[in-house]
């Protein structure tokens, strides 16, 4: 019998939506807790929301209503929840699951942990955002520099919420948080550094990269369904994202255009939505790129996996990542990376080996990138099969699920 069957986590949050379909931070976990579970361990997650049929015992606490409230309130309606139906009864771990970024995020779980002398953990940490331009945050309140009066004055105090009270507030809880946990998971090694300096000791700190969902390494059938999105002869470049002023979408359109002159093979497509994609049309438009860019806003996980299949390289000028799943998921694909040195595809890639990394707005650096990968089919592929395979070994569920069960294992020992 497994020795871990009877043994229930208390993830929560265990994401802002508990999908694999959902992608990003959303899925930090959704694999490591498909893979305990089947290893006999049980997860109680409380979240936003659930897609049907989601693993686990999942219970939702209801979407947020402000965008950029949610991390002031979500903390709060977490652990009403945890205390309104009970959650915490029969629990062996309490595990704060979301993405937690230092400075930024709380938890009030850890207080109810010690009430009951349950083992608490945190993570994955994230290192904070570099990029301190409007996000898709301010997008999604529908505000921009043309709105009216009432909507400056309420865009005004919604920065003076979000901004000045977690620098006032969020630091505080912040440190409470990560004191009174068992152990603390990191994203890479930068997440780690920072939560040493923060206080935490290393003796309490682990790295748990994010795995990349098995969708992605179980893709190697090449579907036809994207493939009049190319040109066939061509070298087909990809990047998906949400089209917002942080991922620089404009720089892989300006270095595309530069590499487009020494190589005309070259096709771009970019997937994803945002308030940016009216901007980014007239940039093709004006730039004269014509057929060789092309849009296919928002993608299903399927149909991103699809189009991914048929790509030759991936491209991405993001000016700050903590992680960079869209990274991890194009190595898993055996794509070839050229991404702008954040912190995520730092961490990810090695350059001229798993990768290309250049440097943050270096327009000229991309397109030479681009070219010398459109150059030779012999150097993607060794690049791409050098990307997979590192991503194998370190991406993959079951070797996360493998450190979580470890973690899980050595806080069960701890006595509160």
């Amino acid at each position: 019998m497994n020795q871990e069957a009877g043994l229930t986590v208390l993830l929560a949050p265990g994401a802002l939506r508990w999908d694999p379909q959902a992608g990003s931070e959303h899925t930090f976990m959704y694999g490591v807790v498909e893979a305990l579970t089947r290893r006999g361990w049980r997860f109680r997650v409380v979240t936003e929301d659930a897609v049907a049929g989601a693993v686990g015992e999942v219970v939702s606490v209801g979407k947020r209503h402000n965008a950029q409230l949610g991390g002031v309130t979500l903390p709060i309606r977490v652990a009403k929840a945890v205390s309104q139906y009970n959650l915490a009864s029969g629990v062996n771990i309490v595990h704060h699951g979301l993405p937690f970024a230092l400075g930024q995020t709380f938890s009030l779980l850890p207080y109810l942990a010690n009430m009951r002398y349950l083992p608490f953990i945190v993570g994955p940490v994230q290192p904070l955002q570099t990029w301190s331009g409007r996000d898709e945050g301010w997008a999604s309140l529908g505000y921009t520099a043309s709105s009216s009066l009432m909507a400056q004055q309420a865009e005004r105090l919604t920065r003076l919420l979000t901004l000045a009270v977690p620098k006032l507030l969020f630091g505080r809880l912040n440190r409470k948080t990560l004191g009174k946990s068992a152990c603390v998971v990191a994203t890479g090694e930068t997440a780690l550094e920072l939560l040493i300096s923060q206080g935490v000791p290393e003796k309490r700190c682990r790295i748990v990269r994010p795995p990349v969902h098995m969708e992605f390494f179980n893709a190697v059938q090449k579907s036809t369904h994207y493939s009049a999105s190319f040109v066939e002869e061509g070298v087909k470049c990809v990047s998906a994202g949400w089209m917002i002023e942080r991922k620089e979408v404009n720089l892989i359109i300006d270095a595309f255009a530069h590499a487009k002159y020494q190589c005309e093979q070259l096709q771009l497509v970019l997937v994803g939505d945002g308030p940016q994609r009216q901007q980014l049309e007239q940039q093709v438009v004006h730039l004269g790129l014509g057929t060789s860019v092309s849009f296919t806003g928002k993608l299903s996980r399927l149909e991103l996996i699809e189009l991914l299949a048929h790509a030759d390289i991936y491209v991405a000028m993001s000016r700050s990542e903590s992680f960079g799943m869209a990274v991890a998921e194009a190595m898993a694909m055996g794509l070839p990376v050229v991404s702008a040195s954040n912190i995520g595809a730092c961490e990810l890639l090695r350059h001229q080996d798993t990768g290309y990394l250049v440097g943050i707005d270096d327009v000229n650096a991309c397109a030479a990138a681009l070219c010398e990968l459109a150059s030779s089919a012999d150097l993607r592929h060794r690049i791409g099969t050098k990307a997979q395979k590192w991503a194998l070994t370190n991406l993959h569920p079951d070797q996360a699920a493998d450190h979580w069960e470890v973690i899980y294992r050595e806080a069960l020992s701890t006595i509160w």
